[in-house]
């Protein structure tokens, strides 16, 4: 370890050399000795030693005291070892604020403890001056302006933004005011952040701060009580400038705003345009005597109608990503017995639908499915044109599941779902692939379809 260096400012030269070889018998280096207030200022500057240990008079024009003053910003603690204990002398050393102040003759072991003290105390000090410049660092480091306050409301401290956002030139000028006063002028008794005073740690979402110059601007803060010894001794707070936020804010919600009619308005016409397209169909389908042709038309109309809807639903509803599918199923099976001509009472449809929302990538090619199966029972399932289906859809733990049910004559026992031969078929078995599901056929009683699949993760556009 390196020995502590002191300074030893000493005129009578005996005196010094005792008082040396002293030091050095404590295990401390004595690197100069100097015995006038000039030389001891210049060597203190020159050596910079951990410690001053020094005579109150000595030779030349400037006495320890004033040797102490002058090289008071080096931060070098100074002990007086002098014979004078006069009043006005002891009053003057005490405005250099020493570490210490011994009267000749000393004690040898109390100039040790005083020195030891001495050191130790700069030391501590110089930590907690260090701990204060990082702690004032990170403070004026932040945007967010920074202040406290004491139970009547005046300002303790604060830091650069703090002073910069509310308009000021130095801390001072808020320092030891009316914080209220300050920045609430309009209508200081009704600052909310004046709750810390019961303990509790407020925040406020948008406040107006006052400026100097009388400007007012929007304020995001928190206030947080300062407690000492389980007693509220005042309140840190902390704010932010947020007017350009808030613009930022407006103009992305009026953008919202504008996509949002512009979504609109693209799911109306979509929906207008494939309505159009199924009506085309409609007229063509009543223009002609070939049935086959017919049937065909249909079909076309009602898988055009079943996007159709998903259009509707989406123009409806306030999401553009998912729509109700409970009310998405009642208009498509509505429109299907529409399409067909199907009497009310003759074949009835059971829903047992769950209120559940489905994104567009998923309701489009689940609501095609559905097309097909019922559109396919009502054209072969009823000679007789009576009967019943049954839909139903349901959430299990890891996907989901509907069933279309008849009981009507059956599908052909000899049917291959895995490579069917009718359209119809072919696109159920390609949109379940496209939802990642399986496709069972219980063929007993009636015909019974049943898909299990999971929700699609919806893709975004580019």
């Amino acid at each position: 370890m390196v020995n502590k260096k002191i300074l030893l400012v000493e005129d009578e030269s005996i005196e010094a050399m005792d008082i040396k070889r002293t030091l050095e018998f404590f295990g401390y280096d004595v690197p100069y000795v100097a015995s006038g207030g000039e030389e001891a200022v210049e060597k203190a500057t020159e050596i910079n030693p951990d410690l001053i240990l020094m005579d109150v008079v000595l030779k030349g024009n400037s006495d320890g005291i004033d040797v102490a003053s002058k090289i008071k910003k080096l931060n070098i603690p100074v002990i007086y070892l002098t014979a004078h204990s006069e009043e006005n002398i002891i009053q003057r050393a005490k405005l250099t604020e020493p570490y210490g102040y011994m009267t000749k003759p000393y004690d040898r072991a109390e100039l040790k403890h005083t020195i030891e003290l001495a050191l130790y105390k700069n030391k501590i000090e110089n930590e907690l001056k260090e701990s204060e410049y990082n702690l004032r660092l990170i403070l004026d480091s932040t945007a967010e302006g920074i202040f406290g306050i004491d139970l009547d409301d005046l300002c303790t401290f604060c830091n650069a933004s703090a002073v910069n956002l509310l308009g000021y030139d130095n801390p001072n000028e808020l320092i030891g005011n009316n914080i209220h006063d300050l920045i609430h002028r309009s209508h200081q008794n009704e600052t909310p952040y004046m709750g810390f005073k019961t303990g509790k740690r407020v925040y406020v979402e948008d406040e107006k701060f006052m400026r100097t110059d009388g400007t007012v601007f929007s304020a995001e803060y928190w206030s947080y009580p300062q407690i000492k010894n389980n007693e509220i001794i005042g309140a840190v707070i902390t704010f932010t400038d947020i007017t350009e936020r808030k613009k930022a804010e407006i103009e992305i919600k009026n953008s919202l705003n504008e996509k949002e009619v512009l979504l609109r308005e693209i799911n109306h016409r979509v929906k207008n345009n494939l309505q159009i397209i199924a009506s085309l169909l409609h007229l063509q389908a009543d223009s002609i005597d070939d049935k086959y042709m017919v049937d065909i038309l249909k079909e076309s109309e009602t898988r055009v109608k079943s996007m159709a809807i998903v259009h509707e639903k989406l123009y409806q509803s306030p999401n553009f990503n998912y729509i109700n599918f409970k009310q998405y199923l009642e208009k498509l099976v509505y429109d299907i017995l529409y399409t067909y001509g199907i009497k009310i009472g003759t074949i009835k449809v059971q829903l047992d639908i769950e209120d559940i929302n489905l994104n567009i990538d998923t309701a489009i090619p689940l609501g095609l499915i559905i097309n097909e199966l019922i559109t396919n029972t009502i054209k072969y399932a009823f000679p007789q044109n009576e009967g019943n289906i049954t839909i139903q859809l349901k959430s299990l733990p890891e996907n989901m599941e509907i069933t279309i049910a008849d009981n009507g004559i059956g599908l052909p026992k000899n049917i291959k779902l895995e490579n069917p031969e009718t359209l119809g078929l072919q696109l159920v078995q390609s949109l379940v692939n496209q939802l990642d599901g399986k496709l069972k056929l219980n063929n007993d009683n009636g015909t019974e379809f049943k898909i299990t699949f999971k929700e699609l993760k919806y893709k975004k556009r580019l």
